[in-house]
């Protein structure tokens, strides 16, 4: 093997190297980004519930379909 294609080669494999190094950091930004993206929901759906939850407490137990909702969310 010639010098030349020697020096090719690891050239190569350096630029092969730096690509998975660059692939392996964005994999654990989208990771993140995706982890930050879940909490923000569950916040969003736990407020949700909160909201649904205090909405139906208010109906109070006059509304048969407020009592009935009220003690499907505690289940």
């Amino acid at each position: 093997m010639g010098r030349k294609m020697i020096q090719e080669l690891a050239a190569q494999k350096h630029h092969s190297e730096e690509q998975v190094m660059r692939l392996k950091l964005l994999h654990c930004e989208q990771q993140q980004i995706q982890q930050e993206q879940h909490a923000q929901l569950l916040a969003t759906i736990q407020q949700q519930q909160a909201m649904m939850f205090d909405l139906i407490k208010s109906l109070g137990p006059t509304s048969r379909t407020g009592a009935y909702a009220a003690t499907m969310i505690k289940r």
